[in-house]
C-alpha cells in the first residue's frame, strides 16, 4: 500500500501516453506557488533565490486550478486501484489456501481410513458390552422370579396368620395336659366336607 507498485501500474495503464513509465516522476509531483506562503513563513533566502514555483510529491490540484491544492482525481484513482488490488489479492490468497487444503489433506487417506475402522470397532465393542449387560440383568431377574415361585407356600395366596391359615390354639392351664388344636382348610376336592373344615386334635403333655 505504501510502495510505488500501484501508482506505477496506474500511470502505465491509465495516464501514460505510450504505455511506459516515462514521465512517472513528473506525474507524481504537485506544484505549489510560493506566493501562497504566509508572509511570516517567507525567509530572506527564498526572496534571494526568487523562487516562484516549487514541487512536492503528492496528488494535488495545481495553483491555477479553481480548487487549488485539493486532492486530485489521480489520487482517488490510485486509491481505488489500491483497494481493488487488496480485495483481489485477499480473495486469491484464500482461494489458493483452499485449493492447497483440498489437494493436500491434513490427514492422509490411509490414516483416515484406519481411524474410521477403529471408531467402528469401538462402537461394535460398546454395543456388545451393553448387550451382555442386558442379558445378565435379564437372567438375574428371571432367577429372582424363579426363587420367589419356589418360596411361595402351598396354601395359596393367603399370608401366614390369615383367616384360612393353620391356627394353633392352646387350651388348658399350667400343670395340666395342653391340647393344641389345629384347624386347617382341606384344599383337596376329594377330602372336602360340607363345612370345609377338619378338626385335628393333638395331646401334648408338658
Amino acid at each position: 500500500m505504501t510502495s510505488d507498485f500501484i501508482p506505477r501500474l496506474a500511470y502505465q495503464y491509465v495516464y501514460s501516453p505510450n504505455g511506459t513509465l516515462h514521465g512517472f516522476v513528473e506525474h507524481t509531483l504537485s506544484s505549489f506557488n510560493t506566493s501562497d506562503f504566509p508572509e511570516e513563513s517567507v525567509n530572506n533566502a527564498m526572496d534571494a533565490l526568487k523562487v516562484s514555483m516549487c514541487h512536492f510529491r503528492d496528488y494535488r490540484e495545481p495553483p491555477w486550478s479553481l480548487e487549488k491544492y485539493e486532492l486530485s482525481k489521480q489520487y482517488w484513482t490510485v486509491m481505488a486501484i489500491r483497494l481493488m488490488f487488496v480485495l483481489i489479492f485477499r480473495n486469491l490468497v484464500m482461494f489458493s489456501s483452499s485449493m492447497l487444503d483440498w489437494l493436500i489433506p491434513d490427514v492422509p487417506e490411509d490414516i483416515a481410513e484406519s481411524i474410521r475402522k477403529e471408531q467402528r470397532l469401538a462402537a461394535d465393542c460398546f454395543l456388545r458390552d451393553e448387550q451382555e449387560k442386558h442379558n445378565i440383568l435379564q437372567t438375574f431377574a428371571t432367577q429372582k422370579e424363579d426363587q420367589k415361585e419356589q418360596l411361595t407356600p402351598p396354601f395359596g395366596p393367603h399370608q401366614a396368620g390369615g383367616n384360612d391359615s393353620p391356627i394353633l390354639r392352646e387350651t388348658g392351664g399350667t400343670g395340666n395336659p395342653v391340647t393344641l388344636m389345629m384347624e386347617a382348610e382341606d384344599i383337596s376336592p376329594e377330602n372336602n366336607s360340607n363345612d370345609g373344615n377338619n378338626l385335628f386334635t393333638n395331646n401334648i403333655k408338658l
